[in-house]
């Protein structure tokens, strides 16, 4: 069975697999229990490369970490893996309340380091971690339950002293609120002190960037799809925009007031005042966080083209 999933699995896309008893799978912190229609026995750990990097322009900031094309990519294999489980009588469904970083860190498929990601042997930080519970016990690895050991860093810091916002503390662990990732494309203002460090629609990538262990593991390759999100289209974000947006990074991502609030903040970063004809639109917007992110990007650039600036 364990080897037949495995193989489903890379059919799928995914370059590793694991299975550990679902009672001992590392749970996230105050997750009430998940119901499932079953009664899970086995948890499954997939690894999916990322295997592109997104490279743009000034105006071409749409995702600055292509980890969040393949987190997308990495959930319909998922569910097509599941099917494919289901079709072997084995009841399926994707995992709930499931810390994956810790899960895929005891099954011995990476390492957790000080910057709080998951590192496998061949990909580095490059890869998005997909679990699903199963109803048949299946075979897998005794847990390591090293999730984070100062010794996968040694005395390495890179990331800690590059984090723009101070986010890491240092130990493995990450004050969440602290960090750039935390607080883009929500449904809430971005605090103001974040906001000059909104340069992205989604993604920051300092910390993996810095990191020694991510040198020469990542494939990069071209992405010319995210050429046609340039700054002027996510404020206008038009209907054909935010469905090919969605196609790359989701739904659940790509939803036009949280696109356009967020396009706000890279427009007023930039200084430019070419936007700010769009900006004055969005600043009559009917949502209050898209009028407040435009009003503070005319702002922004008002102050650079201040003579006093």
């Amino acid at each position: 069975m364990k080897d037949k999933l495995t193989e489903l699995a890379q059919a799928h896309g995914f370059t590793q697999a694991a299975f550990i008893r679902y009672a001992d799978a590392p749970k996230l912190r105050n997750s009430p229990p998940y119901e499932y229609a079953f009664d899970p026995k086995t948890l499954a750990i997939l690894i999916y490369p990322v295997n592109e990097e997104a490279e743009f322009g000034a105006e071409q900031a749409a995702v600055k970490d292509s980890y969040f094309f393949t987190s997308n990519k990495a959930h319909h294999a998922l569910n097509g893996w599941i099917n494919a489980a289901r079709e072997l009588g084995i009841e399926c469904a994707k995992a709930r309340g499931i810390s994956e970083k810790a899960s895929a860190a005891a099954a011995g498929l990476g390492v957790i380091r000080r910057n709080t990601i998951m590192y496998t042997e061949e990909y580095g930080s490059g890869v998005s971690i997909q679990t699903a519970v199963l109803s048949a016990e299946v075979d897998g690895k005794p847990l390591q339950f090293s999730v984070y050991s100062e010794s996968s860093c040694e005395d390495c810091a890179a990331c800690v002293d590059a984090c723009p916002t101070g986010a890491l503390i240092g130990d493995g662990n990450i004050i969440k609120e602290s960090c750039i990732r935390f607080h883009q494309m929500k449904p809430l203002a971005v605090p103001a002190l974040f906001r000059e460090h909104m340069t992205a629609l989604v993604g920051c990538d300092v910390c993996q960037a810095v990191c020694p262990a991510n040198q020469n593991r990542r494939v990069k390759v071209s992405y010319a799809e995210c050429r046609a999100f340039d700054i002027e289209s996510l404020l206008e974000a038009s209907g054909d925009t935010i469905s090919a947006l969605a196609e790359l990074i989701g739904t659940n991502l790509a939803k036009r007031d949280r696109v356009q609030a967020q396009a706000a903040l890279i427009a007023g970063n930039t200084g430019c005042e070419k936007y700010l004809d769009s900006l004055q639109k969005l600043s009559e917007s009917p949502n209050e966080v898209v009028r407040e992110h435009a009003a503070w990007a005319i702002d922004k650039i008002a102050s650079r083209c201040s003579p006093s600036a």
